[in-house]
């Protein structure tokens, strides 16, 4: 459940960023991930990318294995890269 709050909030902030610059694709997300814990436990990367894809999917054709999550020492996370096509 954790996955999919912290999925919506990239989705936003993606959704924001690609309107902004007109694409109609998204063909690659790279996303760097730390150790986030919510009610003590750690955001699963799977369940992540998956529901972040869904949640891009209603405004964008996403490409196949276009989200890539790193794991990395950071605190919280941030979005490296979001790229698409118009």
């Amino acid at each position: 459940m954790h996955d999919l709050h912290q999925a919506q909030k990239m989705a936003q902030i993606i959704t924001q960023e690609a309107k902004g610059r007109q694409l109609k694709t998204i063909s690659q997300v790279v996303i760097e991930l730390g150790d986030i814990k919510e009610h003590g436990e750690s955001l699963n990367v799977e369940n992540l990318a998956y529901n972040l894809k869904i949640f891009l999917e209603q405004e964008f054709a996403v490409a196949p294995r276009a989200i890539k999550i790193k794991k990395t020492a950071i605190a919280g996370w941030r979005i490296k890269t979001a790229v698409g096509e118009k």
